[in-house]
C-alpha cells in the first residue's frame, strides 16, 4: 500500500524522473515496462508517494542516461532551494 508522502527528498526525487521523461517525450508506461515495474508504481515516485529504491533509482538513471551523482545534485539543489524559504 503506498503512502502520500511529503517528504520534500522524494518530491525532488520525482521531479527530477518527471523533468527527464518529459524531455524524451516518454509516457509513464515507457519508462516502467524496462524496469519490470507499473505504469502506477512509476507515477507515484513522479508525484513523491513512493521511495525508490538504490537499485531502482540506478536503472532509471540508466534509462534516462544520467548518473546517479546527477540525481542527487539535482535534488540537494531542490532541498537548497526549499531551505532558503523555509528558514
Amino acid at each position: 500500500m503506498n503512502k502520500m508522502r511529503t517528504d520534500p527528498y522524494y518530491l525532488a526525487l520525482g521531479s527530477f524522473f518527471k523533468k527527464l521523461r518529459e524531455k524524451n517525450g516518454w509516457t509513464y508506461e515507457e519508462v516502467a515496462k524496462p524496469l519490470g515495474r507499473s505504469r502506477g508504481w512509476y507515477y507515484d515516485i513522479e508525484k513523491g508517494r513512493n521511495a525508490v529504491r538504490v537499485g531502482d533509482a540506478s536503472k532509471l538513471c540508466y534509462l534516462f542516461g544520467v548518473t546517479l551523482n546527477e540525481m542527487q545534485a539535482y535534488i540537494d539543489g531542490q532541498l537548497d532551494n526549499i531551505e532558503e524559504f523555509t528558514e
